[in-house]
């Protein structure tokens, strides 16, 4: 039968003494019927990601302590397991090996009173034990780690066997991804004004009004970026913007507007390169009326997809 981590906090006035001391300091009382249970806790940690432009340097490191009745004293090892995931249509991917083993004397007192550890992953160790070169990743790929700890009692605790609690409000983390990515830092982020390259037209009117304005390029991760433009001058649409290391990549763009056959959609066409040195300017290539909604010109003929470009210009 499966193991699942339970644990109970159980506040009774003869056995716990009502104080102001910390509540991380306090022990976790198990019944005895329930098997004793242990997992890790994120304390601290880096950005999940290793920058493909700097290799070398590239690094990931995070601190748990661990959480039991004794506060980490039931812990005897801590393993971590690690495999690679080619995301691009490649053959790179590697199968799961276990990385690294640690033991209690690698173990240190953490803010929380708990025993624990900080590990330090950098990608030319991973690259090296999974038997990978620079030339493998690309933007996308993914580094997937899987760790367990193991009891005095020589039972084994990990994601597979613990219940939501713990990796959520508990904070427990035992499954985490490391991306391949390349960080804009503060890049690409605050006011552009917006404009056509040349000027589209169709029986609706330009994709995003006769002059699409002024937007604000929002950062949601390291790499990602979200603006909105009003879809024929009027009805607000996000557009989520990848910068791929070496190209801008445009998420499908879904607009309300319909002609009673589904709605607008608007696709990216040819993807355009941007520049780490300067972010004044940037292009995008896009295709409007992918699908068309049932919308018609004035013929009565459906629109057809129309390419044209977004030039932006930082204010």
């Amino acid at each position: 039968m499966k193991n699942t981590i339970l644990f109970y906090l159980i506040f009774i006035a003869l056995l716990i003494p009502l104080s102001c001391q910390d509540e991380e300091l306090s022990p976790i009382a198990i019944p005895d019927k329930l098997q004793k249970g242990a997992f890790p806790r994120i304390l601290a940690e880096t950005a999940r990601e290793f920058n493909i432009r700097d290799l070398a340097n590239a690094k990931y490191e995070y601190t748990v302590d661990f959480k039991d009745v004794s506060g980490g004293r039931e812990i005897t090892q801590y393993d971590i397991y690690v495999q690679y995931r080619d995301n691009t249509g490649g053959t790179s991917s590697k199968p799961e090996k276990l990385w690294k083993s640690f033991k209690p004397e690698n173990f240190t007192p953490q803010s929380t009173g708990n025993l624990g550890l900080t590990v330090s992953i950098s990608f030319n160790e991973m690259a090296n034990f999974l038997g990978l070169t620079s030339a493998d990743v690309e933007y996308g790929d993914r580094f997937l780690f899987r760790t367990t700890v193991t009891t005095k009692d020589n039972v084994v605790f990990g994601s597979n066997n613990t219940t939501p609690d713990i990796p959520g409000a508990l904070k427990g983390f035992f499954d985490f991804n490391i991306f391949m990515t390349c960080p804009l830092g503060n890049l690409y982020k605050g006011s552009y004004t917006v404009t056509y390259k040349t000027p589209p037209s169709s029986a609706l009117g330009a994709p995003f009004g006769a002059n699409p304005g002024t937007v604000t390029l929002n950062a949601t991760s390291s790499s990602v970026r979200t603006l909105t433009l009003k879809h024929l001058g009027s009805t607000n649409v996000t557009l989520t913007l990848t910068f791929a290391c070496n190209e801008i990549r445009v998420g499908t763009i879904t607009t309300p507007k319909t002609c009673g056959q589904g709605k607008i959609t608007i696709v990216q066409d040819t993807r355009t390169p941007f520049s780490f040195n300067d972010d004044t300017t940037f292009e995008l290539n896009l295709i409007d009326y992918n699908t068309n909604g049932g919308c018609k010109d004035t013929n009565g003929n459906l629109l057809q997809p129309t390419p044209f470009t977004l030039v932006f210009t930082k204010n």
